[in-house]
Parts: C-alpha cells; structure tokens; sequence
C-alpha cells in the first residue's frame, strides 16, 4: 500500500465531491421548486459526510486535504443558468443535467476503486463502496424524477385538444 498514492485518491475525491456541491448549489439557484430545493439540500449533506470521511481518512494518513481551486468551469456553468433560465422545461432539464452529473462521479468513484485497490486500507475501501452505493441511489432518484417528467410531458401532450 503506497501512502502518497492513498493521499492522491483520497484528494482526487474531495475535488470530485467539492465539485458536486458547485454543481447542486446552481442546479438550486436555477430552480423553484421547493421539492428540489430539499432533495438538493439532502445531496449536499450526504457530499458534505462524503468529503469530512474523506477527509478523516487523509488524518489517518498524516495528510491534509490539498486547498480546493475551483476549475474554470465559469462558462460551462453559465450556459448551463442561462439554458435553465429560458428554458420552459426547466425542471428536466435541471433533472437530466444532475443526473448525468452523477453519472460521471459514479464512474469516477468506481475507476478510482477499480484502480487503487492494493493503494487503499480496508476501511477506506469499504467507506468508498459506500460512497459509490450512495451516488448509484442518487443518481436512479433523478433519473427516475427525469423519467416522470417524460411520462408527464406524454400525458398531457395526448390529452390536448
């Protein structure tokens, strides 16, 4: 088990996971729905668990976390509130864009398992299993939200007249 390896995942995790929070705290700056609003709130405090054991782990590790430097992700951010604002499909989009977001942590999470397994102790491992169960969780809960949304749109599409 290599320890500058460990401190280089679990580092590469918090970025992921800080990453996350970015990602909810816009996706709720870009809708009014109150039910969203609560689910986004719950994500971020299960991302924010996520990153205070990621961060534990590091301790264990004689580390600290590497200071967060937000990327310059500005413009993408941008056209993602510009696109939400106009758009009247608000709330799936919102629905389809979060949910691919979760795809791409589940990936990350699972390339990084799949990829350190010998850099990384028992309880880390088991602590990122868990992480990754979470995110397959949250990311079904907004693609079935999304999936309503579709059936809704066909619902009320076949009843106009």
């Amino acid at each position: 088990m290599s320890t500058e390896k460990s401190v280089a995942v679990l580092n590469t995790l918090i970025k992921i996971n800080n990453d996350r929070i970015r990602v909810y705290d816009l996706a709720q700056k870009a809708t009014h729905d109150i039910d969203l609003h609560q689910l986004f709130d719950h994500f971020r405090s299960d991302i924010n668990m996520f990153i205070t054991e990621l961060e534990s782990d590091l301790q264990k590790l004689n580390s600290n976390p590497v200071p967060f430097k937000k990327k310059n992700i500005f413009l993408e951010k941008m056209w993602l509130s510009f696109k939400l604002f106009f758009d009247e499909s608000n709330r799936e989009d919102l629905l389809n864009t979060l949910e691919y977001d979760e795809f791409v942590a589940i990936n990350n999470y699972k390339s990084t398992l799949v990829n350190n397994l010998i850099d990384l102790d028992t309880s880390t491992k088991m602590r990122l299993k868990s992480h990754y169960k979470m995110l397959e969780t949250r990311h079904d809960k907004l693609k079935e939200l999304g999936d309503l949304m579709l059936i809704e749109h066909k619902y009320d599409k076949s009843f106009t007249f």
